[in-house]
Protein backbone atom coordinates (compact mmCIF):
# COMPACT_ATOMS: atom_id res chain seq x y z
CA UNK A 1 0.00 0.00 0.00
CA UNK A 2 2.60 2.30 0.81
CA UNK A 3 4.93 2.08 -2.32
CA UNK A 4 1.67 2.58 -4.15
CA UNK A 5 1.01 5.49 -2.72
CA UNK A 6 4.59 6.66 -3.14
CA UNK A 7 4.76 6.17 -6.63
CA UNK A 8 1.38 7.50 -7.27
CA UNK A 9 2.87 10.27 -5.79
CA UNK A 10 5.37 10.69 -7.86
CA UNK A 11 3.50 10.31 -10.78
CA UNK A 12 1.44 13.19 -9.52
CA UNK A 13 4.74 15.51 -8.95
CA UNK A 14 6.50 14.47 -12.61
CA UNK A 15 2.65 15.13 -14.55
CA UNK A 16 2.44 18.29 -12.38
CA UNK A 17 6.32 19.10 -13.68
CA UNK A 18 5.51 18.64 -17.15
CA UNK A 19 2.88 20.54 -16.94
CA UNK A 20 4.89 23.42 -15.77
CA UNK A 21 7.84 22.78 -17.85
CA UNK A 22 6.32 24.34 -20.56
CA UNK A 23 5.22 27.66 -18.93
CA UNK A 24 8.28 27.94 -16.31
CA UNK A 25 11.02 28.11 -19.20
CA UNK A 26 9.31 30.92 -20.36
CA UNK A 27 11.24 32.81 -17.56
CA UNK A 28 13.76 30.45 -17.01
CA UNK A 29 17.17 31.43 -16.68
CA UNK A 30 19.44 29.48 -19.21
CA UNK A 31 23.24 28.74 -18.72
CA UNK A 32 26.40 27.22 -20.58
CA UNK A 33 27.37 23.66 -18.72
CA UNK A 34 31.00 24.40 -17.83
CA UNK A 35 33.20 22.45 -19.99
CA UNK A 36 35.29 21.76 -17.53
CA UNK A 37 33.12 19.53 -15.70
CA UNK A 38 32.52 21.82 -13.23
CA UNK A 39 28.83 21.60 -11.66
CA UNK A 40 28.68 25.51 -10.63
CA UNK A 41 26.76 27.65 -12.59
CA UNK A 42 25.38 31.39 -12.45
CA UNK A 43 26.72 33.92 -10.28
CA UNK A 44 25.55 36.38 -7.20
CA UNK A 45 24.52 39.39 -7.91
CA UNK A 46 22.99 42.21 -5.85
CA UNK A 47 20.06 45.00 -6.26
CA UNK A 48 19.43 48.33 -4.57
CA UNK A 49 15.67 48.07 -3.30
CA UNK A 50 13.50 51.38 -4.41
CA UNK A 51 11.06 53.01 -1.83
CA UNK A 52 8.34 50.78 -3.31
CA UNK A 53 10.32 47.64 -3.53
CA UNK A 54 9.05 44.76 -1.74
CA UNK A 55 11.47 41.27 -1.49
CA UNK A 56 8.74 39.25 -3.38
CA UNK A 57 9.16 42.19 -6.15
CA UNK A 58 12.46 42.09 -6.14
CA UNK A 59 12.23 38.18 -6.50
CA UNK A 60 9.67 38.15 -8.98
CA UNK A 61 11.48 40.59 -11.51
CA UNK A 62 14.46 38.17 -11.14
CA UNK A 63 13.50 34.93 -11.46
CA UNK A 64 13.78 33.47 -8.18
CA UNK A 65 11.25 31.77 -5.44
CA UNK A 66 10.69 33.59 -1.79
CA UNK A 67 12.56 31.13 0.18
CA UNK A 68 15.77 31.54 -1.80
CA UNK A 69 15.36 35.33 -1.61
CA UNK A 70 14.81 35.13 1.96
CA UNK A 71 17.40 32.84 2.81
CA UNK A 72 19.89 34.63 1.14
CA UNK A 73 18.78 37.88 3.07
CA UNK A 74 18.01 37.16 6.73
CA UNK A 75 17.17 40.01 8.52
CA UNK A 76 15.14 42.52 5.93
CA UNK A 77 11.98 42.56 6.50
CA UNK A 78 10.11 40.92 3.08
CA UNK A 79 7.60 44.04 3.10
CA UNK A 80 9.45 47.42 3.74
CA UNK A 81 13.34 46.31 2.96
CA UNK A 82 13.80 49.94 2.53
CA UNK A 83 15.01 52.50 0.23
CA UNK A 84 18.98 51.62 -0.46
CA UNK A 85 18.85 47.83 0.84
CA UNK A 86 21.42 46.32 -0.75
CA UNK A 87 19.74 42.83 -1.38
CA UNK A 88 21.47 39.11 -2.49
CA UNK A 89 20.18 37.54 -5.62
CA UNK A 90 21.01 33.99 -5.17
CA UNK A 91 21.30 33.14 -8.30
CA UNK A 92 24.45 30.69 -8.20
CA UNK A 93 23.65 27.00 -8.34
CA UNK A 94 25.30 23.30 -7.94
CA UNK A 95 23.95 21.43 -11.05
CA UNK A 96 22.05 18.20 -8.87
CA UNK A 97 24.42 14.99 -9.36
CA UNK A 98 22.42 13.16 -11.98
CA UNK A 99 22.26 12.23 -15.89
CA UNK A 100 22.03 15.98 -17.38
CA UNK A 101 19.29 15.19 -20.05
CA UNK A 102 15.61 15.86 -19.89
CA UNK A 103 14.01 17.50 -16.64
CA UNK A 104 15.95 17.33 -13.49
CA UNK A 105 13.47 17.85 -10.42
CA UNK A 106 15.77 18.53 -7.22
CA UNK A 107 13.59 18.16 -4.33
CA UNK A 108 16.01 19.70 -1.81
CA UNK A 109 15.88 23.12 -3.30
CA UNK A 110 12.83 22.73 -5.05
CA UNK A 111 14.05 23.27 -8.02
CA UNK A 112 13.78 21.97 -11.63
CA UNK A 113 16.72 22.03 -14.07
CA UNK A 114 16.07 20.94 -18.27
CA UNK A 115 19.05 19.70 -20.42
CA UNK A 116 17.52 20.51 -23.56
CA UNK A 117 19.19 18.42 -26.09
CA UNK A 118 22.28 19.43 -27.24
CA UNK A 119 22.21 21.29 -31.36
CA UNK A 120 25.25 19.81 -33.33
CA UNK A 121 28.09 22.24 -32.71
CA UNK A 122 27.15 23.84 -29.98
CA UNK A 123 27.62 24.03 -26.02
CA UNK A 124 25.14 22.87 -24.05
CA UNK A 125 22.79 24.69 -21.97
CA UNK A 126 20.73 23.92 -18.77
CA UNK A 127 17.68 26.11 -17.91
CA UNK A 128 16.31 26.36 -13.98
Amino acid sequence: MHRVLVQTLLSLHLIVAALAVGQAWAGAAEYLIPDNGDSVIGTMTTVIAEQEDTILDIARRNGIGYEEIMSANPGVDPWIPGAGTEILIPSRYVLPDAPREGVVINLAEHRLYYYPPAKKGERRVVRT
